[in-house]
């Protein structure tokens, strides 16, 4: 175009010029004539000098046509040069440039077109109201508009390519001048903007979502500073508008600021934090915030802001407290149950290990408390040992421990014993306390004594469990000894030392003459009277000394490490055992087995109970296998893992023994554990036991408020029966339905067809 102007340019020039020569030619004629007829009147100018004057002038008026022509080239080269350029960044710009003069026509379109719309240049040179025709019929008044804004406004609207659906572009149109300002022509520049629409769209629906979420969501800067928070978490934190909260530190709506500069820290990082705080509504009520926290990016990785996802557990924790308080302390006395005992107690040694301390564990069983039961009733029983927790408590010292394991069953941890002879007057005052001055149970009186087994820390063991079991075994002498007395832990383990090491023998020689075989137990469910599962129990057939319980060389085989063989053994057998009944006609029923803490901390366990599965074509849903608690009490990141990867694949998990056991509760909230198997301790006293009724209701309510199933061992008894029953436990197992039978009897037993109606008669 610029090329254009400059020829037009230099075609004035030339004709300016021609017209000049022409004029000097008739000038020079004119003057020749005059000067041949009257030379006599013109007397200081020749005729020669006049012509020199003229040929000068004419050559100068040469000189300047040349040079203005030679400057118009090259002025015209430049221009077509600098057109050239221009068009050629306008022909590989991502814009669609289009150029229209000011009659209309177009001068210039970009490939881009094409791009954006489907049409080729060459289609809007050919048709110059095309533009026109692509908007969208809903937005004319927007394209319109574009037409008439000022070179610094961009205007959206819609067009209709030829081949695809409604796309998106902005209309950016400027006059285009020349250098006098005269007007020559428009410049559009169209942009696709239908990605960026589509983001809009999506950041916006993004934003809706999170804004109307039920759940608190809110954001901040790296440093903390809350720049978003949906309607959500105005309410948790008790505010009204966002202005009350953004642009505050996170930390001032915390009760304890320096938890959140931790978290903060933290999650900038690792990335990510998750955990608990206290925070502060703005009415001042205090609440318990669990925190889901992370680190925005962009895709570059760079930290954009904080996002963190808020929930308000303070209902939850409450529980979790109560049942916390349930689980760990005695609901009669108040003092530390078995669980809460195995804490107390490892605390204490730890700290005595640091200082070189000796620790006296005394296990105290009251003489004849049954009999007090017996005759004065329940009520008065446990109004003596609410008492007797009194005396007991005025004998510690701080630093001391008083437990109650059930029933009229103590445990003393004495951390201040700093010799054999202390400890035998610390048990001489127990003794002393009970039977100096009697119980006064309202309408009558009683007179009470004990007997106390004692253990040493660290000479009778360095843990809690070795510790209460050798104690244990102390007391049950002094109980022979006569009672209201006390024995420590000495010469009688020695003896049993000996004793276990024959056991230990026989084991070896048994497990290399499958000297062992498996009895099961039937588990029936009273709600339709079937049997829905067997527990396989192993038995030792001893050469000389017959049947041998397992209660009397498990726990060598689990301490000398040849647990692992005959666990496998157990679990192969079981599981060939179940595969035959089915392969009989026997309904699918679960294969129980039991698994010890040494088995479960044995490498490659989750492999050979798939293998195991595998050989014996059992699914791993039939197998279900129990451990005890004690399992979660060495390596809980271990067990997690290990438990997870047996319930992935599909083997049922059950707790055996519950509540027998030291370790934590945290397991049934961390564990994917399927059923409890309530201890037969607890199951064999009721209903008449308070204390035990008491525990099962417990246990019964912890596990429906957990989701968990629940399974009762031992019952021998109806009432025990009807009593578990009326609680909601309706799986159960003991000699009330089957006892333990060897693999004939059993089978005829499950083959009977008249079995399940007598199971489910005695469940009536």
């Amino acid at each position: 175009m610029q090329s254009d102007m400059a020829s037009g340019t230099l075609k004035n020039t030339a004709q300016t010029v021609l017209c000049m020569l022409a004029l000097g030619f008739l000038l020079a004629v004119p003057c020749n004539g005059f000067s041949a007829a009257g030379k006599k009147d013109i007397p200081s100018l020749s005729c020669t000098h006049f012509n020199l004057i003229i040929g000068s002038a004419f050559s100068l008026l040469v000189i300047a046509l040349l040079c203005a022509i030679t400057k118009c080239r090259h002025t015209t080269k430049s221009l077509r040069e600098k057109e050239k350029l221009l068009r050629t960044v306008a022909d590989f710009t991502y814009d669609w440039e289009f150029w229209t003069a000011l009659d209309g026509n177009v001068i210039y379109t970009s490939p881009a077109c094409e791009r954006i719309t489907g049409y080729c240049a060459s289609d809007f040179q050919k048709d110059h109201g095309l533009l026109e025709k692509l908007v969208h019929p809903e937005d004319y008044d927007l394209y319109k508009q574009s037409l008439c804004h000022e070179s610094s406004c961009v205007q959206p609207f819609r067009i209709i390519p030829v081949n695809s659906g409604t796309r998106w572009v902005e209309h950016l149109c400027r006059q285009m001048c020349d250098t006098n300002g005269e007007l020559l022509g428009w410049r559009s520049t169209i942009r696709d903007i239908t990605d960026r629409k589509l983001a809009e769209e999506k950041l916006l629906l993004a934003q809706y979502a999170i804004d109307s979420s039920s759940n608190p969501v809110g954001m901040a800067t790296m440093e903390g500073i809350v720049t978003y928070a949906n309607p959500a978490m105005l309410e948790l934190f008790g505010y009204s508008s966002p202005r009350e909260m953004l642009g505050k530190p996170f930390i001032s709506f915390l009760k304890q600021p320096q938890e959140g500069l931790r978290a903060i820290q933290a999650l900038k990082t690792e990335g990510k934090w998750q955990g608990e705080l206290l925070a502060q509504r703005n009415q001042g009520s205090v609440f318990e915030l669990e925190v889901q926290a992370f680190v925005t990016r962009n895709a570059s990785q760079m930290p954009l802001s904080l996002t963190a996802y808020f929930s308000d557990v303070t209902s939850r924790k409450a529980s979790e407290r109560e049942i916390k308080q349930i689980a760990y302390c005695d609901a009669l006395t108040g003092l530390p149950n078995r669980l809460a005992l195995k804490k107390h107690m490892d605390r204490a040694l730890d700290q005595a290990m640091l200082k070189s301390q000796e620790i006296a564990v005394c296990m105290l069983d009251l003489d004849d408390f049954k009999q007090i039961n017996d005759t004065s009733g329940h009520a008065k029983g446990d109004e003596l040992l609410v008492q007797l927790t009194s005396r007991l408590r005025k004998l510690l010292s701080d630093s001391d421990t008083l437990a109650r394991l059930g029933g009229d069953e103590f445990v003393l941890v004495l951390t201040d014993v700093q010799n054999f002879p202390e400890a035998s007057h610390r048990a001489d005052e127990i003794l002393a306390t009970l039977n100096e001055t009697p119980f006064d149970l309202g309408e009558c009186q009683f007179f009470t004594s004990g007997s106390i087994g004692i253990a040493l820390f660290p000479q009778n063991g360095r843990d809690s469990e070795t510790l209460l079991k050798h104690a244990d075994m102390a007391m049950y002498e002094a109980k022979k000894s006569g009672r209201n007395t006390y024995r420590f832990f000495t010469e009688e383990i020695h003896s049993k030392v000996i004793e276990r090491h024959h056991l230990e023998a026989g084991l070896r020689r048994a497990i290399r003459h499958e000297e062992f075989f498996l009895v099961y137990q039937p588990q029936v469910d009273l709600r339709t009277g079937e049997i829905i599962a067997v527990e396989a129990l192993v038995r030792w057939q001893h050469p000389e000394n017959g049947v041998i319980p397992p209660d009397m060389f498990i726990p060598v085989a689990e301490e000398t490490g040849l647990i692992h063989a005959m666990g496998n053994w157990i679990l192969r057998t079981a599981c060939h055992q179940a595969m035959k009944w089915r392969h009989m006609g026997l309904p699918p029923m679960r294969m129980a087995v039991n698994l010890s803490a040494q088995q479960f901390r044995q490498p490659g366990l989750v492999e050979r109970i798939e293998q195991i599965l595998e050989l014996s074509g059992l699914e791993p849903h039939f197998l279900e296998l129990e451990i005890t608690e004690s399992v979660f009490m060495e390596n809980l990141d271990n067990a997690i893992e290990l438990l997870v990867d047996l319930k992935m694949r599909g083997v049922q998990i059950s707790i055996d023994d519950f509540g027998t056991g030291y370790s934590s509760l945290s397991y049934l909230k961390n564990f994917p554990i399927d059923r409890i198997k309530i201890a037969q301790d607890f199951v064999r006293d009721i209903p008449c036991d308070k204390d035990d009724s008491a525990i099962v209701e417990t246990i019964m309510a912890m596990a429906d408020r957990l989701g968990l199933r629940v399974i009762a061992e031992g019952v021998e008894t109806k009432e025990q029966m009807t009593f578990l029953r009326q609680l909601g436990c309706f799986e159960m197992q003991g000699y009330y339905f089957a006892r333990p039978m060897p693999v004939e009897k059993v089978t005829l037993f499950l083959s009977d067809r008249n079995s399940e109606s007598v199971c489910a008669s005695l469940a009536q």
